[in-house]
């Protein structure tokens, strides 16, 4: 059947043996009313308006007039009090009493007619004041009436965009269940198995003492290379987080929920220097090994694994075993170097799918080739809870993201 629709608010597809029938109920009137009504609103403010401008233009008609007629009194006041000094003058100069009476009469008659047309102009002149007055109250008048007029103007504008929109609406309905009941579709639902999830690895840096800086920018850059060139590089998020303050610390482990906390910066027995944000005056803020444990544990995923690369921070490391399962701490101070080379080395055993224990094992073997001392590779220490083995730990969930 053909279709098409005109003023509608609601369609009803019904299929039938023979097809499909389209039920149409018809809203519309109630639009082109509502049209109608604003159309004659709208006529009215624009007759109004019409009217206004009429009238204005009218009373500068009249006040033209009147300016006009001023003016001639005005002048002719001029000429009068002119004529009274001129006749006043002669009053003066003559000596004959009779031509004296004649001269000072027609000054005083000179003189009233001045005073006469003086007046008529002084009445004129309040007159258009009057008329000025009341145009700028026509303009004003009229400047409302047309700002009302643009307003309903919009309003049916709007109206007939919703109205346009309602109906191409009900069309494209129409057509989408007209295709819709005239195939046959099957659906196949492929449901895919969830994918492990990636290693997050919180990767801190802090070197806020200025007397002592540490170069932990390049064991940076000197992790980024590493875990760039590793199989499973694309199965990690490692979120490196300089200078942070103990805020920022807590903010990151909610934020990240990483498997791995890393710690590059100073350490002292049993403590953390974290950094205190000031950009003109940084010094270090410690956190207790009982602080940050308490850190760790309040949150539902603790990290698997925390990683300390600051000197000294193995006295004391054990009581962190409570907040995370393996943790790698350094027994005495470790330069720049030594601490970069470990780092390195052990995530890049961690992103080629190396079980934790072995990658330690890796990092110290790396010190001792690169820097060719024993004592600098014996300073890592791995601690682990009597129920973990760490070299049965793996990390890589996601083995499938190699190249």
């Amino acid at each position: 059947m053909p279709f098409g629709v005109r003023n509608t608010t609601s369609l009803r597809v019904v299929p039938s043996e023979n097809g499909i029938s389209a039920d149409i109920s018809a809203a519309g009137q109630l639009c082109i009313d509502t049209k109608a009504r604003l159309a004659a609103k709208c006529g009215a403010i624009v007759t109004s308006s019409a009217s206004i401008r009429s009238q204005i233009a009218a009373l500068e008609k009249k006040k033209a007039g009147l300016e006009a007629d001023r003016a001639k009194h005005v002048k002719a006041a001029g000429a009068a009090a002119k004529a009274a000094s001129e006749k006043s003058a002669q009053a003066l100069r003559t000596r004959s009493a009779s031509s004296q009476r004649t001269y000072s009469n027609a000054a005083a008659a000179q003189t009233k007619k001045h005073a006469e047309e003086a007046g008529k102009a002084a009445v004129l002149s309040g007159k258009i004041a009057d008329l000025g007055k009341q145009v700028a109250t026509k303009l004003k008048t009229l400047h409302s009436a047309e700002t009302t007029e643009r307003r309903q103007a919009e309003t049916i504008r709007r109206a007939d965009d919703a109205k346009a929109d309602k109906r191409r609406k009900v069309e494209r309905d129409h057509a989408r269940e007209i295709s819709r009941l005239s195939r046959v579709e099957v659906r196949h639902v492929i449901i895919e198995a969830p994918k492990p999830e990636l290693l997050r690895v919180l990767y801190l840096t802090s070197s806020p003492d200025l007397s002592r800086p540490l170069r932990v920018d390049a064991e940076v850059s000197a992790v980024q290379r590493a875990i760039e060139a590793a199989k499973y590089r694309h199965s990690m998020d490692v979120s490196y987080f300089p200078a942070p303050t103990p805020g920022d610390f807590v903010d990151r482990i909610n934020s990240k929920r990483p498997h791995i906390v890393h710690f590059s910066g100073h350490g002292e027995k049993g403590v953390l220097m974290f950094d205190n944000g000031s950009f003109s005056d940084p010094s270090p803020v410690p956190m207790t090994f009982d602080e940050l444990a308490s850190f760790l544990s309040a949150t539902d995923t603790p990290p698997k694994l925390l990683v300390m690369n600051a000197c000294k921070s193995l006295e004391g490391a054990e009581l962190l075993l409570e907040a995370a399962p393996i943790l790698i701490a350094m027994e005495g101070s470790i330069d720049d170097a030594g601490a970069a080379i470990f780092a390195a080395q052990f995530y890049s055993a961690i992103a080629n799918g190396q079980p934790v224990g072995h990658a330690f094992r890796q990092g110290r073997a790396a010190i001792s080739f690169a820097l060719m001392s024993e004592n600098e590779a014996e300073l890592p220490h791995i601690l682990c809870r009597q129920d973990v083995d760490p070299d049965s730990v793996s990390l890589i969930a996601d083995r499938s993201l190699s190249d």
